[in-house]
């Protein structure tokens, strides 16, 4: 995104349906310190842009401008989570002139939207009751709207419905306390709370409520049976497809480095599944979706090693004498300035048309994937079966890598281990909804064991970063020693304590029994 342009903001709304004779109860003294101020009325005039099967709608989100906002008159909002009683979205503002849909809007729904172009789909117009509640503090609280709104240029053309909503304006508990009392008032006068949508869908109709692209298949979707395998293999692939598509606007805004490391964590886990998964599904289309996931993968690994070294350097600067304070903010610059480069690199493969084919594909794989036909009778096995025999087979090739590494075991050996500790963790969370606390105890040892030598990794990682750094920089080279001995020694510790670790992993039966019994 264009820094300096957009403007966000974490919308926390619910959402009540009421009747013209619907009237408006007393919202003073909504708690012993609030206070309500006299209602402002205002008519509102926006107009919505979709794509022509409404993909921006399906999936929660709206793209809107309004010419009475003189400036940033464009509106877009990506949901975050809802609940049935509120829906929360990131509201980002934007400038731009009213025909043409502003660049940095159309480059946070590009998940959604691929190759399709962005259309207007409908026009309401808006008379607006705003009614604002402010705390002991005389700040604002929260904001009541009661919206009257006409559909123009959609499919119901001229209906009118209307809609209350209560934003919640303070993130903290008297907010949150005076959110829930309002609404509890409003229902209490008539108004019926309703799933929380935008005011699109409700005037665009069934076809802007549809499923979006990519959804959460549910293992338990037909009620007493037992899943199939190749509803666990659809349900396993659409999660981390879900995933993607979700963290895809995050990773563009850039400001939460959260939403970068659930993007990456869901194209990892994918890779796996494929892996795990490989023999039941072509190979051929398995191969290349692996290998277009491994080349997004590189310019997101580049970026998130930034993000671990910067928050290394940050944990360990405590430990470091007074006088590298200085070194150290010149290091920290060095990573923001590197990291700056890779997402730079980052967001042109997210721009590029191989980027858009590949969220195509990774849809594709969501819905329907390739099955192997040479397997089609162990599709139709037990999930839970089928599952533990797969993550056995993980299972064996994490034991052999284990017994490899020995007792010494190298940087390379541990690495070895840790990524097939991942592919256990992965296929037992698969069907962990399946098998219950056998594959949740499971999955969480191998989660342990991922974590312990994945910081034996990043303190590798770090070494290599601060040996180039110290040729680039001045006067840091006794900084940076003292940064490589304290990884060398979170190493050797990590090192010394494998011994233990890898026989308490070998010896628990009780960990793997599960597997055995399928």
């Amino acid at each position: 995104m264009q820094s300096g342009h957009p403007r966000t903001n974490l919308e926390h709304e619910a959402k009540l349906i009421a009747s013209t004779s619907f009237c408006m109860p007393n919202l003073d003294r909504i708690t012993p310190t609030s206070t309500t101020h006299e209602p402002r009325h205002e008519v509102l005039d926006a107009t919505y842009f979709d794509t022509a099967d409404l993909a921006l709608a399906r999936a929660g989100i709206t793209l809107r401008h309004r010419d009475e906002y003189m400036h940033q008159p464009w509106t877009l909002k990506l949901p975050v989570t809802h609940t049935a009683r509120a829906l929360v979205r990131n509201e980002i503002s934007l400038d731009g002139p009213a025909d043409q849909v502003p660049a940095d809007a159309a480059d946070l729904v590009r998940a959604y939207c691929r190759s399709q172009p962005l259309i207007r789909v409908a026009m309401l117009h808006t008379s607006r009751t705003k009614i604002e509640v402010a705390g002991f503090d005389g700040e604002l609280v929260a904001e009541v709207v009661d919206d009257t709104v006409t559909v123009h240029d959609g499919p119901h053309d001229n209906t009118t419905f209307r809609e209350i909503e209560v934003e919640l304006r303070r993130q903290d508990p008297h907010g949150i306390s005076v959110f829930d009392e309002i609404t509890k008032r409003l229902v209490g006068a008539g108004a019926e709370p309703e799933p929380p949508l935008p005011k699109l869908v409700r005037a665009l109709g069934a076809a802007a409520a549809a499923p979006p692209d990519v959804v959460r298949h549910d293992l338990f979707a037909k009620k007493k049976s037992h899943p199939t395998t190749r509803t666990l293999v659809r349900t396993a692939l659409a999660a981390s497809v879900v995933a993607i598509v979700h963290n895809d606007a995050g990773v563009r805004i850039g400001d939460d480095p959260e939403s970068l490391h659930a993007f990456r964590v869901a194209t990892r886990q994918l890779r796996s599944h494929l892996r795990t998964f490989a023999k039941l599904l072509d190979p051929e289309w398995t191969s290349a979706l692996r290998a277009e996931l491994a080349w997004l993968g590189a310019s997101l690994g580049t970026v998130r090693e930034c993000d671990v070294l910067a928050d290394r350097l940050q944990m360990q600067q405590p430990l470091l004498a007074q006088r590298h304070t200085a070194v150290v903010e010149l290091l920290l610059h060095a990573l923001a300035v590197e990291r700056d480069n890779a997402r730079r690199t980052l967001l042109t493969d997210m721009r590029s048309d191989r980027y858009d084919q590949l969220i195509d594909d990774l849809i594709v794989a969501a819905k329907q994937p390739p099955f192997s036909s040479e397997h089609h009778r162990q599709l139709r096995d037990q999930a839970a079966r089928v599952g533990a025999r797969l993550t056995r087979r993980s299972w064996k090739s994490l034991v052999k890598a284990v017994r490899a590494a020995g007792k010494h075991p190298s940087h390379d050996a541990l690495h070895r281990v840790r990524i097939r500790a991942k592919r256990c963790r992965y296929s037992a969370e698969s069907i962990a909804p399946l098998v219950g606390k056998p594959a949740v105890r499971f999955a969480n040892a191998m989660r342990s064991l991922q974590d312990t030598l994945g910081a034996h990794h990043d303190a590798g990682l770090a070494h290599e970063w601060f040996t180039r750094a110290a040729q680039a920089i001045p006067m840091s080279g006794e900084c940076v020693d003292d940064l490589i001995a304290l990884g060398a020694r979170e190493r050797t510790d990590i090192e010394n304590a494998w011994p233990k670790l890898a026989k308490k992993l070998l010896g628990d039966a009780r960990l793997v029994a599960w597997l055995t019994s399928k």
